[in-house]
């Protein structure tokens, strides 16, 4: 939608970054041909242009470390324009491209957790505690679920099975599925717990809902997550609930909302 230029702030004598209404979005809106005039109420220039400067106002209340300071906002000639933070750094397509390199600490990170879960499920092994090999086996195949990197989830979960049948597996089973989205085979397990176990309050107040909320948000349903979530917010402090939230609200394109998620996630460091 817009062009980003730097451009020097003359009155504090600093590099910002000017954002216009790009002339290719313009054309691509209205056309090639004689549109209303811009000033007209109901224009499609004018609605882009309120557009423009009602998202700017917007971002303008916000204040995060990631998220790019607003210095001005106005409209100069029939021009909206907005004056941002000029932030140095590598273009999206070099950091695209480096993209590969970028992710290689984190999947360090998830291949460490994964080599820990499998030796525990080794540990467990000899010493004959199926119900806890079971866990840490199911612990590894998801441990990248967080960037979709689960380990084959599905076989994992039928070779736990025929260690243990307890509860706790079957809830790491429906757990396992349901973060690596195998969403048809996590939903009838998830159904299936809230079944066998109605006066649980952990697998009817938090594991149920909250895994039925990510299934919702890896297909776009992110109200239908949102309203899962409030079930679990009495469980805020011990789930990924807070994060999956964030999500949701990015989704919806609700960024105040994501970010107080976000802040309640690194606040409360549930298993998030």
């Amino acid at each position: 939608m817009g062009d980003v230029y730097r451009a020097l702030d003359t009155r504090l004598e600093r590099d910002v970054a000017l954002k216009l209404i790009s002339e290719s979005f313009l054309v691509s809106e209205l056309g090639t041909g004689s549109p209303s005039p811009a000033g007209t109420p109901h224009s499609r220039v004018h609605l882009s242009h309120e557009r423009f400067l009602r998202e700017a106002r917007a971002a303008a209340t916000l204040n995060h470390p990631n998220i790019c300071a607003i210095h001005d906002v106005g409209e100069q000639d029939g021009q909206p324009y907005l004056v941002m933070e000029l932030l140095r750094g590598e273009t999206l397509k070099l950091y695209l491209i480096s993209g590969w390199a970028n992710t290689l600490p984190q999947l360090g990170q998830i291949q460490l957790a994964r080599t820990t879960f499998l030796r525990a499920a080794d540990q467990a092994a000899s010493a004959k505690a199926q119900d806890a090999q079971a866990g840490n086996l199911l612990a590894a195949a998801s441990a990248g679920w967080m960037v979709d990197r689960c380990f084959d989830p599905e076989p994992t979960v039928k070779g736990a099975l025929q260690l243990d049948k307890g509860k706790l597996t079957l809830i790491a089973a429906a757990t396992a599925l349901a973060l690596c989205n195998e969403e048809k085979q996590a939903t009838p397990m998830l159904s299936a717990l809230e079944k066998r176990y109605p006066e649980d309050t952990l697998v009817q107040e938090l594991y149920v809902p909250q895994f039925r909320a990510w299934l919702a948000i890896k297909a776009g349903y992110a109200q239908r997550a949102l309203d899962l979530l409030e079930r679990v917010r009495a469980h805020d402090a011990v789930s990924y609930a807070p994060y999956m939230r964030g999500l949701a609200y990015l989704q919806l394109k609700d960024p105040r909302n994501a970010i107080a998620s976000f802040r309640d996630a690194t606040r409360l460091k549930g298993l998030a």
